[in-house]
């Protein structure tokens, strides 16, 4: 997991080991989105846009089917989760979208009335999962804010 912005040196890693990681990455999140339902188009593609080697990657994930949406894809020592690129512009602004959104997650996570209307586990460590979740959104914030993180976007050509 990222712990903190420090984590920002990339690994040692080439330009083809780097990739090779995101995409295989990419595409074991694309496999946990589609079973969520979220995306149910057999036309999907995908690709990656930024990451840090072996702790994150933000991809593009499209929809080629019926209604052609189009989603921002975060993986990687985090929560897999996607968002509708309408929201966002960039892959930095999504990042910025995610940590905001598992902040929020996270507060709400602390609430009994809000899990039991989501119909969640009550016996589950609620404290302790809002804790990380809210920790991995103040990391992804971090990075976002950092612009060295940020010079290299485009991974995939």
């Amino acid at each position: 997991m990222i712990d903190a912005p420090e984590d920002l040196s990339p690994e040692d890693l080439s330009p083809e080991e780097t990739l090779a990681w995101a995409k295989g990455r990419l595409d074991e999140a694309v496999r946990e989105i589609t079973q969520t339902g979220v995306v149910q188009g057999a036309m999907l593609e995908a690709r990656v846009v930024w990451a840090l080697p072996k702790k994150m990657l933000i991809g593009q994930l499209r929809d080629s089917g019926g209604e052609h949406r189009e989603f921002w894809i975060i993986a990687g020592d985090l929560p897999t989760d996607c968002v509708d690129a309408e929201t966002c512009a960039t892959p930095r602004d999504a990042a910025k979208h995610f940590a905001l959104k598992w902040q929020l997650e996270a507060s709400q996570a602390r609430d009994p009335e809000v899990r039991r209307q989501r119909g969640l586990n009550q016996d589950l460590d609620w404290d302790s999962v809002s804790d990380r979740l809210a920790s991995m959104a103040e990391v992804l914030y971090a990075v976002a804010a950092e612009d060295k993180a940020w010079r290299q976007v485009d991974v995939d050509d």
